[in-house]
């Protein structure tokens, strides 16, 4: 990559990720106020690793812990064993490494089987158009559904009513935080 492109695409990520080029004399920036821990914990299910970033900054700033999977087999390990409060589901998933065709729908349908996961509140979410999914999934059994084309603090503000919903949710102010995709 020439040093053109690399500055170009180094000035992208910056932007991407809410950060500015600052001149190498200006003073660095000052951490943004960490948020008291909600000390709930919330799973991201995406295949897109740019969104589980973007996703995890967001929610951790914002006071949680958050764990990822990046396919439905995944998704399923990282359940069981952790237990979290809410899931944060992709529609469109990848199938995983034996073959198994998981979508969101299909992830959705099996942790509802299970006793101690069908109570987890489950946000489902897609880049695509979301007037295709949303009826889908709130039959399925979803408890909320984003378009991940709106502004993070949206996102946040669904994950909060959804813990709302289910009696978990921590007297910490609700969540202000944006990102942008």
């Amino acid at each position: 990559m020439s040093p053109a492109n690399l500055d170009s695409h180094t000035s992208f990520l910056r932007r991407l990720f809410g950060k500015t080029d600052t001149p190498k004399s200006a003073p660095a920036p000052t951490a943004p106020e960490k948020k008291p821990a909600r000390n709930k914990k919330v799973l991201v299910v995406d295949d897109d690793p740019l969104f589980l970033k973007l996703a995890s900054t967001q929610l951790e700033s914002d006071g949680y812990e958050v764990v990822t999977a990046q396919d439905g087999s995944e998704a399923i390990e990282v359940a069981r064993k952790q237990r979290p409060h809410v899931v944060l589901l992709d529609v469109n998933l990848p199938a995983d490494f034996t073959g198994v065709d998981w979508d969101g729908f299909r992830l959705l349908t099996w942790m509802r089987r299970f006793e101690a996961l069908k109570t987890i509140p489950i946000v489902m979410m897609t880049s695509s158009n979301p007037a295709q999914y949303t009826r889908e999934a709130i039959r399925s059994g979803a408890t909320a559904f984003f378009h991940k084309r709106l502004d993070g603090s949206h996102l946040l503000t669904l994950v909060h009513q959804a813990l709302t919903r289910r009696g978990l949710a921590t007297a910490v102010a609700a969540p202000t935080g944006s990102f942008q995709t």
